[in-house]
């Protein structure tokens, strides 16, 4: 499996570092400048955090998007799974209700139950 199918996309990336996510990973999407062109380093992404006109992000792995969830989520009740033919969901199993959220990839799924948690107000943005 290619390595851009096990870290979230550029756009997802960039939606979790405006919401204040901790940029800690072994991944880097670098964005140039001139060209716009989204490249994904095996370096991580402190490398790539540097004022050289390149925006750098974090590139997050299913686990690092695991570990990103708050502290009120109990690990034990996330599971990342294949959904249906070509998608994954992270599901978070509650007590007042799942919540399920489908992606393309299983970071895909991971992010965006993220992002979800921010929406929601169980998480608040930096």
């Amino acid at each position: 499996m290619k390595l851009e199918q096990q870290v979230a996309g550029l756009a997802l990336c960039r939606r979790l570092k405006s919401l204040g996510v901790d940029q800690d990973s072994l991944f880097a999407w670098r964005v140039e400048s001139e060209s716009g062109r989204a490249i994904l380093h095996h370096a991580s992404y402190r490398d790539y955090a540097r004022s050289d006109g390149h925006e750098g992000l974090a590139a997050f792995t299913v686990a690092e998007l695991l570990k990103a969830m708050p502290p009120e989520v109990d690990p034990n009740r996330v599971a990342v799974s294949h959904h249906r033919q070509h998608s994954y969901a992270c599901t978070i199993y509650g007590t007042d209700g799942d919540i399920v959220v489908t992606g393309a990839t299983a970071a895909e799924a991971c992010a965006k139950t993220l992002i979800h948690l921010f929406e929601i107000g169980l998480m608040e943005a930096a």
